[in-house]
């Protein structure tokens, strides 16, 4: 019997294994379709049908999954589910077809299987050290409501003088637009109103004339705010709470088996995987250290060494960046600040005596060299002076000052300009990506020619940043897929060094251990395995993220690998 269903490899498939003990196979699962049909529209089973299909019935907009008032009611609605994915199939597989998208179909679904495996391995949680961080941060954020309060001389807010309330958009925006009159950086895109988002103060710091106080204000608001969404996203769910509200008790996300189980959604239009409870993509470094691999397990990580830059340097053909890739003991971002400010740089204080080094931390070296680093990385998406400057003026250190607030508009123009003559290929293969979108209406991925589909032909940023992320992604998932499962003959890559002597078996799942793959995050791969393998499992997993590409074999994708006993260590 061919089992298929509308998202059926995530939640359902895990479990129809905790209940039943056996794991479905899917022949399909119409959410892939759907996305791979169009991944600019929304994958809802109810949204598909109701715009591919003749089936005027709303019948999920009154939540019966959820409210049935009995059987009938409950059997009735799953009938439709049923009945309408069976009929949604065959209308997406018909576009998959035309779209010429069907040999990724196979490649979708293992790695959905992959993200399924990686939900039910998890990462285990030093709940002691949770706790420690939850209580530093809480009292890190009194601190910094007590600075704004003793700042304000409990002066109120608005004419009522009330006290204020940093998590109120409205007393905010008094403060800032009634009170002190200052001029409005931008709106709410929801409700219409002077917006007080982290995005408009940090243009209040950048680009306004402020008074000392008005400034202070603005910097401990980021900050207070910036601890708020730790504690309340990442650092609170971790933990369990007792019978606080009445019977009722809440154990956070942590799973009986002290894990958090993170699920892997396959919807990015890149391909890439996205995550909830928790969002793994976007743990910052510090709270990494709260993740640990069992006692008897270690985890073995490795990144790729500037996947986008060098992806785009390999599909533009960009001679520079290629011959840096391919050179042992450059580093891109040093050899385009000496592109960019010519050979002197390398006697500014602070700088390394290997070309390849970073510098001197906090030296003008170091410090040009970030400018530089996110300067770069917002000019291969095409985006403009503006845009860029926005970018780079946004960057900040864990104190959240922000790193290069006095970097003008002109300077970033004249940064932009040079990286022009620099790489001159790179502008060309942007009108050759705008032809495209012309030509076909969409734009692909170069390796496994992934689509996304811009009807309405897209801003420049959007065309090119997907074939970019997509076929980083593709590196990073071939390295998964020839550890898992060995090469394939579909692959759009090869390994570029001697395979090291290891087990395969150390990288598959072995949930009885607690040991496989317990996380990706877009460049980078981690996987828990025994302590005593750790140096065999680093080998293997460096040898397989060391890719060149079949189709323009110019540059190999290297990366770094390191083992440890956090996440954060990885």
């Amino acid at each position: 019997i061919p089992v298929f269903g509308h998202n059926a490899g995530n939640y359902d498939a895990l479990l129809v294994e905790q209940t039943l003990g056996i794991t479905p196979k899917l022949v399909a699962d119409t959410i892939l379709l759907d996305q791979l049909s169009d991944n600019n529209l929304p994958h809802r089973l109810g949204f598909a049908v109701s715009y591919r299909l003749d089936a005027p019935d709303a019948w999920k907009a009154d939540h019966t999954a959820t409210t049935a008032r009995g059987d009938g009611e409950l059997y009735n609605y799953a009938l439709k589910d049923a009945h309408r994915t069976f009929m949604l199939r065959a209308e997406l597989e018909r576009t998959v077809d035309q779209r010429g998208q069907r040999e990724l179909v196979s490649r979708e679904l293992g790695l959905q299987l992959i993200g399924k495996k990686m939900t039910r391995l998890g990462l285990k949680v030093n709940l002691g050290a949770a706790e420690v961080r939850r209580d530093e941060v809480r009292a890190k954020l009194a601190g910094l409501e007590s600075d704004i309060r003793s700042l304000l001389g409990g002066r109120g807010v608005g004419r009522g003088g009330k006290p204020l309330n940093i998590a109120s958009s409205q007393q905010l925006g008094k403060l800032l637009y009634d009170d002190w009159n200052l001029a409005i950086p931008e709106y709410s895109e929801i409700t219409g109103e002077p917006s007080v988002n982290d995005s408009a103060m940090r243009k209040m710091l950048i680009e306004w004339v402020l008074t000392d106080e008005q400034r202070e204000f603005i910097g401990l608001v980021r900050r207070a705010k910036s601890e708020q969404k730790l504690l309340g996203t990442y650092l609170e769910p971790l933990i369990p709470w007792g019978k606080t509200y009445g019977e009722t008790e809440r154990t956070g996300i942590i799973g009986p088996d002290g894990r958090v189980h993170p699920s892997y959604s396959r919807l990015p239009s890149s391909g890439r995987y996205s995550s909830q409870e928790p969002n793994a993509q976007n743990i910052d470094n510090e709270t990494r250290e709260l993740y640990i691999p069992e006692d008897e397990n270690v985890f073995v990580g490795c990144d790729s060494k500037a996947l986008e830059l060098a992806c785009i340097g390999e599909a533009a053909g960009a001679a520079h960046i290629i011959e840096w890739f391919n050179t042992p003991g450059l580093c891109p971002h040093n050899e385009t600040m000496e592109g960019v400010y010519g050979p002197g740089i390398w006697k500014l204080p602070g700088a390394p005596k290997a070309r390849g080094k970073k510098g001197d931390p906090g030296s003008v070296f170091y410090n040009t060299r970030g400018l530089i680093k996110n300067v770069r990385y917002a000019y291969i998406y095409a985006a403009g002076a503006p845009t860029v400057w926005q970018q780079v003026t946004a960057a900040e250190d864990a104190k959240r000052n922000l790193l290069y607030a006095a970097v003008t508009l002109p300077q970033v123009r004249d940064i932009l300009e040079k990286l022009k003559k620099l790489d001159p290929e790179i502008p060309e293969w942007w009108e050759s990506q705008k032809r495209a979108i012309r030509r076909r209406g969409y734009v692909e991925d170069p390796l496994w020619g992934r689509r996304r589909y811009l009807p309405e032909g897209g801003s420049l940023s959007e065309i090119v940043n997907h074939p970019i992320q997509a076929m980083g992604f593709v590196i990073v998932a071939e390295a998964m897929f020839e550890l898992m499962h060995g090469e394939q003959p579909w692959f759009s890559t090869e390994t570029a060094g001697v395979r090291p002597d290891f087990d395969p078996e150390l990288f598959r799942f072995r949930f009885s251990n607690r040991t496989g793959q317990v996380t990706n995050t877009h460049d980078s791969l981690v996987w828990e395995v025994p302590r005593e393998r750790e140096s065999e499992a680093l080998a293997g997993l460096v040898w397989a993220m060391a890719r060149r590409t079949k189709k323009f074999g110019k540059l190999t994708y290297d990366a770094e690998g390191k083992g440890g006993r956090t996440w954060a260590a990885v």
